[in-house]
């Protein structure tokens, strides 16, 4: 195809000097602006009320004896640990990171629900596939009023964890020694990604924090740090009312919003980027 051609394909000339562009439409420019201001002020009210109203980080985390279990310093350094191996790029963290591997509070907090499970289980001496439709709804109510209670003393910045959290927490290590061990079932991580003990059980304090967070209910509400992420209906982590109505909403104003702009630029051509009259290519595509 010739240059000629190519400036004549839609039937005109597109670099003809008769085919000027008409100035930009000035409420392009006034939409810009509030749709500038509109979601920059969101972004940063949402940012700092998430500095204001994070989960804490106990100074003391302890059993019911009052033994220490871990520290906030082991809840930082297991952070800090986390994102040195690079494990966001992995996994995901409350929904951020990748795919390639878990969502890591959430396995997580899924297995410290299972250690609850078994050990209200022990009670009736039987494991937990063995109880009665009856006995299985007392130890599940019983799992989820224990994990949904917030034991965070704020005034002495201490935690205490049940007996099944702490026991879930001192298993952990194994688990994620097993995980990095084996490129083929951590989604490609380097082997022995993590191999050091004291590496293995601050990054298990910084998930089981998290965990906590996950499903401890916020002073004073019915839903936890997290608005009852991640999805975890054994241990009472279930969607909140806010969370459907703000994701219906956030649906309903995307294609609202797209459907309304695409009716009034059809209604009104002349509001486009440019008018059809000139030769740009979104004009030569509507003749």
């Amino acid at each position: 195809m010739t240059a000629e051609n190519k400036r004549s394909w839609f039937g005109k000339n597109l670099n003809s000097s008769s085919n000027t562009a008409t100035p930009l439409s000035g409420w392009w420019i006034f939409g810009l602006c509030v749709a500038m201001i509109v979601g920059f002020t969101t972004l940063i009210t949402l940012t700092c009320l998430a500095y204001v109203d994070k989960p804490p980080i106990p100074e003391q985390v302890v059993d019911t004896s009052g033994n220490t279990v871990f520290t906030g310093s082991d809840i930082r350094q297991g952070q800090e640990i986390f994102l040195s191996k690079g494990l966001m790029s992995n996994g995901t963290v409350w929904g951020h990171g990748s795919y390639l591997g878990p969502e890591f509070p959430a396995l997580t907090l899924h297995r410290i629900g299972e250690q609850a499970r078994n050990d209200y289980a022990f009670q009736f001496n039987k494991t937990y596939d063995q109880l009665s439709t009856e006995q299985k709804g007392a130890v599940d109510a019983k799992v989820i009023e224990t994990i949904k209670a917030n034991r965070f003393n704020p005034s002495k910045s201490v935690l205490t964890l049940t007996h099944s959290q702490v026991r879930a927490y001192q298993a952990e290590p194994a688990h994620w020694a097993e995980y990095f061990s084996n490129p083929g079932k951590n989604g490609g991580l380097k082997p022995n990604t993590i191999t050091d003990p004291d590496e293995l059980k601050k990054l298990s304090a910084y998930f089981t924090w998290m965990a906590w967070a996950s499903a401890a209910n916020r002073p004073g509400e019915s839903y936890s740090y997290t608005n009852n992420f991640p999805y975890a209906p054994t241990v009472g982590n279930t969607p909140t009312t806010v969370a459907f109505v703000y994701s219906v909403a956030s649906i309903l104003f995307l294609l609202g919003g797209i459907g309304l702009t695409l009716f009034i630029i059809g209604r009104h051509p002349e509001w486009d980027w440019h008018s059809p009259q000139n030769g740009t290519l979104l004009g030569c595509l509507r003749r």
